[in-house]
């Protein structure tokens, strides 16, 4: 069992980054934030579920040991590893997942300007439900809460410096990750994050999928609102206050200076750094799958259930003193599939 763990969680080093050098190329090919959002979400999900297709594959194949292994005490205590990295990962989580319903709780409702303000987004956004909205602390940014019963947080911060059409730009933003349903989204993909900690190809995919999802509820309601510049003044605004980034369902993430750029229609700044990742990623992919396990060439076929059996017979020249091969010892391999006689002549 911890072979065939050990087995899956290392073709995933090479598996990972493949999946992440086929989406991101993928994604280059659209320019749509919404699409390239999926792309990267649907390679998170390919690559955690590789894991245990892997497992299976290793679990129910013939082939014979690789030529390499780690020593069996060294591979268990990865894998255990592994597990103790994950349960942690995932308990962390839980405790996450945990903390909106702490923070909502002591919120006071936001005036009904607010109120109103948010409602008609709603029905403007096609979404039947009234979404409340509350206000959070002071220096965190605003969020979303929750999906089956959606909570808006927005910090009081905002009503007083900042003007009505921004206000209403930030909440627009915050529904449109409930229209696009991120929270389920985000839930996928932390528990890659979890699972697979230890895989620089999901880290990679994951932040990029953040920045796309927040370039996807920009665009969503600058279309909503039918202004893409009162979004990048909220922006400006946000980016002006020095809010802190708040942790929630709906997710995090992006860069609050290159979502302004994008909204004014300004030549985005080409980030450098995924290139680099894919060529690292590449490399260690290459080394992975070199020293991962693979099938021998496969062994004579049998005959029924007869299995092959072979003798091994060492000779030297001095007792076949009329033979024509070379005067080196040799040796003899017969074997017998049952009904055939197979004989090979090899050098020593």
């Amino acid at each position: 069992m911890m072979d065939v763990l050990f087995q899956a969680l290392l073709h995933s080093l090479w598996q990972g980054p493949l999946v992440a050098l086929l989406a991101i190329g993928a994604s280059r090919l659209t320019t749509d934030p919404a699409i390239r959002h999926k792309v990267f979400g649907l390679g998170i999900a390919l690559v955690l579920a590789l894991v245990p297709i892997s497992a299976i594959w290793a679990a129910s194949s013939t082939a014979s040991s690789p030529a390499w292994a780690l020593a069996p005490g060294l591979q268990t205590g990865l894998v255990w590893a592994w597990a103790a990295g994950s349960l942690i990962s995932l308990i962390r989580l839980v405790l996450r997942w945990s903390k909106p319903r702490r923070t909502t709780s002591g919120a006071q409702p936001a005036p009904k300007q607010i109120q109103k303000v948010a409602d008609d987004l709603v029905r403007r956004f096609g979404l039947a439900p009234v979404f409340p909205v509350l206000l959070g602390p002071e220096r965190l940014s605003p969020t979303v809460f929750g999906w089956l019963k959606p909570v808006i947080l927005v910090p009081g911060a905002l009503l007083t410096r900042l003007s009505p059409p921004e206000v209403e730009a930030l909440i627009a933003h915050e529904i449109a990750h409930i229209a696009r349903r991120d929270y389920l989204w985000l839930l996928m993909q932390s528990i890659a994050e979890s699972v697979l900690f230890y895989n620089p190809a999901v880290w990679l995919l994951s932040g990029l999928m953040r920045e796309e999802r927040e370039n996807a509820c920009d665009d969503l309601a600058a279309q909503v609102l039918g202004s893409k510049l009162r979004v990048a003044r909220a922006l400006v605004e946000l980016e002006n206050l020095r809010l802190q980034p708040t942790w929630s369902p709906a997710g995090v993430g992006g860069c609050v200076t290159g979502r302004i750029r994008r909204q004014l229609g300004m030549p985005e700044v080409v980030q450098r750094a995924w290139r680099l990742w894919s060529l690292g990623l590449t490399i260690l992919g290459g080394l992975a799958f070199y020293f991962s396990p693979s099938a021998t060439p496969t062994a004579l076929p049998t005959s029924g259930s007869a299995k092959m059996q072979s003798k091994v017979i060492t000779i030297r020249m001095e007792a076949h003193p009329h033979d024509r091969l070379p005067a080196q010892p040799r040796m003899l391999i017969l074997g017998s599939d049952g009904t055939d006689q197979v004989l090979e002549i090899i050098a020593l």
